[in-house]
């Protein structure tokens, strides 16, 4: 083996090298099972948010294509994507703060280290139903999201991608 033009196995080591080779080549390869949510039902689903909280939205179940939409009759409670919601996102993280959250979560004050204030606001900021405006339809997925409010466990969470937090510009 300390031969410098390289490692040259003996017979023996080819023989077994080649028994581990067919062995693998013929291994059946495990695929993930599908998995299905608990409780069955699907995976993705489109929902109209109604209104806004801290860490969640009430929703109704939205059915039908673009256009043809079919709202549902019972309130749905959705959790916020992480970056969204108040709870997880209080106090220190890092060199900055969070805090001041508006009753709805869509505001907040974020402090640096130099005890700089910056006002943000959640964008794209939701748009709930308001009398002419029946609600913006959002995407979910089924997912454990630990949350329960009054009683119910949220099983769908809010996956719109673009979801963050902005300074608010200052009106001059």
């Amino acid at each position: 083996m300390g031969d410098e033009e390289g490692f040259i196995p003996s017979r023996t080591a080819w023989e077994r090298i080649s028994s581990v080779v067919k062995i693998v080549e013929n291994w059946p390869i495990p695929f993930a099972p599908k998995r299905k949510p608990a409780g069955g039902g699907q995976i993705e689903k489109r929902f109209r948010v109604k209104s806004v909280q801290a860490n969640y939205l009430t929703c109704r179940t939205i059915d039908g294509d673009v256009g043809d939409e079919v709202e549902g009759d019972n309130d749905v409670l959705v959790a916020k994507p992480t970056v969204a919601q108040p709870d997880l996102w209080t106090g220190d993280s890092g060199d900055f703060s969070y805090g001041g959250y508006g009753d709805d979560g869509t505001t907040r004050t974020a402090t640096n280290g130099a005890a700089e204030t910056e006002d943000q606001i959640i964008t794209p900021f939701y748009a709930p139903a308001d009398g002419s405006w029946p609600g913006e339809i959002i995407m979910t997925k089924r997912a454990d999201t630990g949350m329960v409010v009054s009683d119910v466990r949220l099983v769908w969470i809010e996956t719109t991608p673009s979801r963050g937090w902005s300074e608010v510009e200052e009106e001059e």
